[in-house]
């Protein structure tokens, strides 16, 4: 070590004191001691000088003199110290690598260096330690030291557990479209000693805790334990190999997995491990015989967001059942605020037309003997207070299923053709024999009028010309 970086690491000690301890015991400065020169510091080789004298001088003597006392010894026990109300007020030098290390990273707590020694290798390249000097604060202890560590290593947002398992998780992620191992920034970890820490880590926050750790192994558990929590069901059995144990641990993976799924920098590689772990398990097939209800709040995988949808349908297309009409609106107002839907607009087409179905199916029940009304009029008026909903339903009905359709999507096309019988088959055959009805009876066809009611071919004299006339209207839009 040069003397220069001697003298560095010593002014800052008498930044904090005016007495600096400094013990030697392997002897490695004592010849380099002499030439160490500090302004208004008296350097004390204490080898030279009795403790009772150099006791008095500090406390009574020079009570404001600054002093370096320098031993080529060990700490002695504080049983045997007696300079150890000094040292209560005073501040300890240590000249081994580790102690300049751990004054280069401004970290005060010198029971580190041994921890530090741990870790030498890592502390071997220049861009690693200057990333880490960003990282750390005073009150470092040896976990947090190694957590930071190991956020350099990942490159990781934040030197948080979850930013560093993102990370990770990513890199998992990536493995599947390349050729990149899963699991090789645990490799890296690895390397310099730092994947039993991580692991540690993982096991206090979610209680996985594996003789033989590994990102797939925790992968597989946060996606089964967050299912578990999510389905409303008592058969899942066939998840508990692969769950976590630990009830806070799960109440944590519930946690990271909504702030995962939230994460524009890491929702895609959320999904893409999403749809491999479905495929393992066959998450489509095991979930197809729960109710919509029972899945509600699953946001992990996609095949639970379409055994909903296969539901939603099946429900609509049961005509022995009556639909609950509320339960029905809550399951479409949650699923359409959840992650597939936000991600994937054709599951928000997929949603719209299943309102807009369960509306017109909703309001066929309500005419079941058709329309019958007492004039034409009273005709006109149930038309445009309720009866044009059936119209307004099935056009945006088919605007959304359309969309799909045009994608390749065919999981409304049953009740696209049962939607199309009841408005073409049904509906317009109703509506059409009413009118004809009250035309007949009401002699409409040789005067086309209701009272009280403005006729098309008047909605220009009526609506339009006299606004045309004022001097500030240039364009009317109808």
């Amino acid at each position: 070590m040069q003397i220069d970086q001697l003298i560095q690491g010593l002014e800052a000690k008498f930044n904090q004191s005016r007495i600096v301890f400094w013990y030697d015991p392997e002897q490695s400065f004592q010849e380099a001691v002499a030439s160490i020169a500090i302004a208004g510091v008296t350097l004390l080789d204490m080898a030279e000088h009795s403790i009772l004298e150099v006791k008095k001088r500090i406390e009574l003597d020079e009570p404001l003199g600054r002093f370096l006392l320098y031993f080529s010894c060990a700490e002695p026990a504080p049983e045997a110290d007696f300079l150890l109300d000094i040292r209560f007020y005073s501040e300890t030098f240590f000249a081994d690598s580790s102690s300049m290390l751990l004054a280069e990273l401004g970290i005060s707590r010198m029971d580190l260096r041994g921890h530090l020694q741990l870790r030498q290798s890592f502390f071997g390249s220049k861009q690693r330690l200057a990333a880490l000097k960003r990282l750390v604060t005073e009150g470092e202890d040896a976990s947090s030291l190694d957590l930071k560590m190991i956020a350099v290593l990942t490159k990781a947002d934040t030197p948080s557990l979850e930013d560093v398992l993102l990370r990770l998780l990513k890199g998992y992620a990536d493995s599947i479209s390349s050729d990149v191992e899963a699991e090789a920034g645990l490799a890296l970890l690895a390397k310099f000693g730092l994947d039993k820490p991580l692991w540690k880590a993982v096991a206090a926050r979610f209680g996985y805790d594996e003789d033989e750790p590994s990102i797939t192994g925790f992968t597989l558990k946060l996606f089964c334990t967050e299912l578990l929590m999510h389905v409303a069901a008592d058969d899942l059995d066939w998840l508990s190999n692969n769950l976590l144990e630990m009830a806070s641990g799960r109440a944590t993976a519930q946690a990271f997995m909504v702030g995962w799924r939230d994460s524009r920098r890491y929702a895609e590689c959320h999904d893409l491990l999403s749809h491999k772990i479905e495929g393992q398990l066959e998450i489509g097939n095991r979930c197809a015989h729960y109710s919509p209800n029972q899945l509600l709040e699953c946001d992990c995988f996609e095949a639970v967001e379409q055994a909903i949808i296969r539901g939603l349908v099946a429900q609509l297309l049961d005509t022995s059942k009556r639909v609950d009409r509320v339960e029905f609106g809550t399951i479409l107002s949650r699923r359409l605020s959840g992650h597939w839907c936000l991600l994937r607009p054709e599951y928000k087409s997929v949603y719209e037309a299943l309102r807009n179905a369960e509306l017109l199916l909703f309001l066929r029940k309500q005419f079941v003997d058709g329309f019958h009304y007492d004039s034409a009029k009273a005709l006109y008026e149930a038309y445009t207070s309720e009866l044009y909903l059936f119209d307004q339903a099935y056009r945006l009905f088919n605007e959304h299923v359309h969309l799909l359709f045009s994608q390749g999507a065919e999981i409304l096309r049953q009740l696209d053709e049962a939607v199309e019988r009841l408005y073409t088959d049904w509906y317009l055959s109703e509506l059409g024999r009413a009118w004809d009805s009250h035309i007949e009876r009401e002699g409409l066809l040789e005067q086309w009028a209701l009272p009280a009611v403005d006729n098309q071919f008047q909605f220009f004299d009526k609506q339009v010309k006299k606004r045309l006339g004022s001097k500030q209207t240039k364009r009317i839009f109808v």
